[in-house]
This record gives C-alpha cells, structure tokens and sequence, in this order.
C-alpha cells in the first residue's frame, strides 16, 4: 500500500525527474503532473498517521482540495530519447543519472 519512507524515495524521484525536465527545457509541460505527484508524495503519510478517522484515502483526498487523477497535458509528446533508461544499479544506489 505504501508507507512514509516509500513516499520520501519517490519525492526525491520525483525532484530528479523534475530536474532532468528543467535541462531538458519541459518543466512547463511536465509542471501539472509534477505538482500532482508532489501533492499525493507530502499527504500520503498523514492519511496513513490518521486512517482511521477516514473512509478511504479518496476520502482524504477530496477533503483536502487534491486529485483524484493524475493530470497531464494531454497534447504533449513524449520523446523517449530525451528521457533515457537508468541502469538498474543507478537507480538502485540512488545515483543521479548524470545530472
């Protein structure tokens, strides 16, 4: 389901992608989905603290002015050689990716 420390390691995922889409000149058309993940990435946490005082996590979400859906502009392209894979040992020891 997830816990703290997972949301603490794709927050900081999270910061590299954003990063890497400020080099890459898409900060602009990556922002909406960024600020979303960033959103779920900080309240997530409290929710699991307080569970037990909501329905669901939907529940938490609505009440607290979040998406329920992941928002991206629909129109952009992606260009995958502009986000190359990470090798599996980078991505594993937190390397940066050549940022």
């Amino acid at each position: 389901m997830g816990s703290p420390a997972e949301c603490a390691e794709l927050m900081k995922g999270l910061d590299l992608f954003q990063a890497l889409c400020a080099r890459l000149g898409r900060l602009e058309e990556q922002s909406t989905f960024i600020e979303g993940c960033r959103w779920h990435f900080e309240h997530y946490p409290h929710y699991l603290g307080r569970h037990r005082h909501f329905a669901d996590y939907a529940t938490y979400i609505r009440e607290r002015n979040g998406s329920l859906k992941s928002r991206h502009r629909s129109d952009a392209t992606v260009d995958r050689r502009a986000f190359p894979r990470t090798s599996a040992r980078t991505a594993h020891t937190g390397g940066d990716g050549g940022l």
